[in-house]
C-alpha cells in the first residue's frame, strides 16, 4: 500500500498551475471490440487556477486496433466534454513498443468563456510484466490548435504516464499522469481507476 500513500502525498505537494482538463489517461494497449472501460479521475491544480476537477471516462473497442473514448467533468473548469479516437497499427510485441495516434475534440465552458481545442497525439506505450502484475509506461506529443473568444492559438503538450494493473484487484486498474506545457497549454498532474466489462 505505500504506492498509494506515495499518490497521495504527490497530489498534495506537487506544483501545478493547470485546470488539466486535456488529460489522456489511456496507454497504448488496444481494448477488445466486445469490452468497454469506465473510469473516474479527479484532477488537481493549484496556483493561477486553484482547485480540482472530476472527470469520468468510457472507452469502447470499435475494431482491432482501434477504440473510442468519452470524457466528461466538472470543477474548476466549470464543465466540459472530450471525444477522442485511437489508431494503434503497431502493436506492443516482445520489444517492440505499441506506436499509435490519437485524436480528440474538446468543448468546454470557463468562467463564461467557451473554449474547443482539437488535437492529434503521436504516442507509444510498453507493457512490463511484474510479479504483482503489469505497469506499462506511455508517452504523447499532444499538437493542435484552441479557440477561445474568437481567438486562435497553435498548443502542444508533452504527456507522461502509466498504467498499473495488479493481479490482485483485476479488472481494476490505475493511472498517474503528468502534463508538460510546451506551447500555449496546461501542465498538470492526474490519477485515473477504471475497470474493464466484458459484453
Amino acid at each position: 500500500m505505500n504506492y498509494i500513500k506515495f499518490i497521495f502525498i504527490f497530489l498534495i505537494y506537487f506544483p501545478t498551475t493547470s485546470y488539466s482538463y486535456l488529460s489522456i489517461l489511456d496507454s497504448g494497449e488496444p481494448i477488445k471490440p466486445d469490452s468497454y472501460h469506465l473510469g473516474f479521475a479527479p484532477q488537481f491544480a493549484s496556483s493561477t487556477y486553484s482547485g480540482a476537477n472530476a472527470v469520468f471516462h468510457m472507452r469502447k473497442g470499435l475494431v482491432e486496433g482501434r477504440d473510442l473514448s468519452i470524457q466528461v467533468g466538472t470543477g474548476t473548469v466549470d464543465m466540459w466534454g472530450t471525444i477522442a479516437t485511437r489508431w494503434i497499427p503497431i502493436p506492443d510485441i516482445d520489444n517492440q513498443p505499441a506506436i499509435g495516434l490519437r485524436f480528440d475534440v474538446t468543448l468546454a465552458q470557463f468562467k463564461g468563456t467557451s473554449v474547443g481545442t482539437l488535437r492529434g497525439a503521436p504516442f507509444a506505450s510498453k507493457r512490463y510484466r511484474t510479479d504483482v502484475g503489469n505497469i506499462e509506461p506511455y508517452v504523447y506529443v499532444p499538437l493542435g490548435f484552441e479557440i477561445a473568444d474568437g481567438n486562435y492559438q497553435n498548443i502542444s503538450n508533452l504527456v507522461l504516464g502509466s498504467q498499473l494493473m495488479l493481479e490482485d484487484l483485476r479488472p481494476i486498474y490505475f493511472y498517474g499522469e503528468l502534463g508538460f506545457n510546451m506551447k500555449n497549454s496546461v501542465s498538470y498532474f492526474t490519477v485515473g481507476i477504471f475497470s474493464t466489462f466484458e459484453r
